[in-house]
């Protein structure tokens, strides 16, 4: 697993299968010839595996497993774009990984980008060390700005995002420490 505080390597897999494939190799020759598998090129041949080794193409990485990478990148880029410290991104991560996502969607309504954003604000609410508290049912002049900058660029109306609300508020169960309790008894 990365460190999501760090920049992804380009060169590593990121799937379970580690065969490294460099289908824009331009360095190689590999000509016009035919391949046995019908593709004219050999470039189009590794570009074909490498979509199947990121699971882009084909039926070897499991949808299950696909919709579950992209909705915990969606959390990550939520946590990042609003500045969580790694000690919030990370339960902010666990409390959306065993979200409910099919319960709680519905048809131009909630979805995963408004949930990662709702989970990420109850986390902030938890833990006003922090100072990343959002509510909707509080005057805008009362929220965090990167809150409301994020919800004004997305198309979500306000009964979706107060409904998402109070199902994230329902869900978290996350209680932060008092690390000064163990530091200084």
């Amino acid at each position: 697993m990365y460190d999501e505080s760090q920049p992804e390597p380009i060169v590593e897999p990121d799937t379970e299968n580690k065969t490294t494939f460099h289908g824009n190799d331009t360095e190689a020759n590999y000509g016009e010839r035919y391949r046995l598998d019908n593709s004219r090129k050999f470039k189009n041949h590794y570009d074909r595996l490498s979509r199947h080794n990121r699971g882009v193409l084909g039926e070897w990485f499991p949808r299950e497993k696909r919709r579950e990478a992209d909705n915990l990148a969606i959390l990550d880029a939520v946590a990042n774009y609003l500045e969580f410290p790694e000690y919030q991104h990370r339960v902010a991560r666990q409390e959306f990984d065993r979200a409910p996502l099919k319960e709680w969607s519905s048809p131009n309504g909630i979805d995963a980008t408004i949930t990662a954003i709702m989970i990420c604000a109850v986390v902030g609410l938890k833990d006003p060390r922090f100072g990343r508290e959002y509510n909707p049912d509080r005057k805008n002049e009362s929220q965090d700005e990167l809150f409301l900058k994020l919800l004004m660029s997305l198309p979500y109306r306000a009964s979706v995002v107060r409904s998402c609300y109070q199902k994230a508020l329902r869900h978290v169960e996350w209680e932060p420490v008092d690390w000064e309790e163990y530091i200084n008894p």
